[in-house]
C-alpha cells in the first residue's frame, strides 16, 4: 500500500475511533501540552518531529513551536524545519506562523488541521488536580492536518498530552 494512502487510512481510522470514544468538549482554559509529530510530504518523504502548545483564553489563543527532521533521504525537502505558529481554532484549526530550515531560509508556515481531545481522568492518572478555584486537567489530544512550510507541504498526525486548568468538560 502507498504511503500516502497508508496515512490516509489510519487518519480514518483515528477519526472514526475519536468519535466513539468520550469526547471532551472544553470551555476555555490554559494549558500546555507536548507531543510528536508524523508528516508525509507531497515529494513522497516522511518526517518525525515534536511540538510544543500553550494555549490561554479559550481556543482562539493557541501558540505552537516545533521541529519536524525527514527521515528518508531521497527528497528535495529540508532536513529539518523549525518553526513557531498562531494556531487558532473555531470550527476548524488554522495555522499562520514562520519557519526557518536548516539550509537556512525563512519560511511562511500555512495550514489547516483539526483535533479531537479525551480527557484523561481516574485513578490511573491522579483525578482532577489542583483545588476547587483552579482545577487541573490531563487531556490526550490528536490532530490532523494539512501544512506547508512554504513550498514543502505535508500531511500530518500530532498525538500530544496536555495539562489545563479552569476547564468545564462537558461529555
Amino acid at each position: 500500500m502507498p504511503a500516502a494512502k497508508s496515512l490516509l487510512m489510519a487518519t480514518a481510522v483515528l477519526t472514526a475511533l475519536a468519535g466513539s470514544a468520550p469526547v471532551a468538549r472544553a470551555d476555555g482554559g490554559e494549558g500546555f501540552g507536548f507531543g510528536l509529530v508524523i508528516g508525509y510530504s507531497d515529494n513522497r518523504s516522511w518526517s518525525v518531529g515534536w511540538e510544543a502548545g500553550a494555549n490561554t483564553g479559550g481556543p482562539l489563543l493557541k501558540l505552537s513551536l516545533g521541529g519536524s527532521y525527514r527521515v528518508d533521504g531521497e527528497s528535495r525537502d529540508p532536513l529539518a524545519i523549525h518553526y513557531v505558529a498562531f494556531e487558532p481554532w473555531l470550527i476548524v484549526g488554522g495555522t499562520v506562523g514562520v519557519a526557518v530550515t536548516n539550509e537556512p531560509e525563512v519560511r511562511v508556515a500555512y495550514g489547516l488541521w483539526e483535533g479531537f481531545a479525551i480527557p484523561l481522568e481516574g485513578d490511573l492518572w491522579g483525578g482532577t488536580a489542583g483545588d476547587d478555584e483552579h482545577p487541573q486537567s490531563l487531556l490526550f489530544t490528536f490532530a490532523f492536518g494539512w501544512r506547508g512550510f512554504g513550498a514543502t507541504q505535508q500531511f500530518y498526525f500530532t498525538p500530544k498530552l496536555w495539562r489545563f486548568s479552569t476547564l468545564e468538560f462537558n461529555s
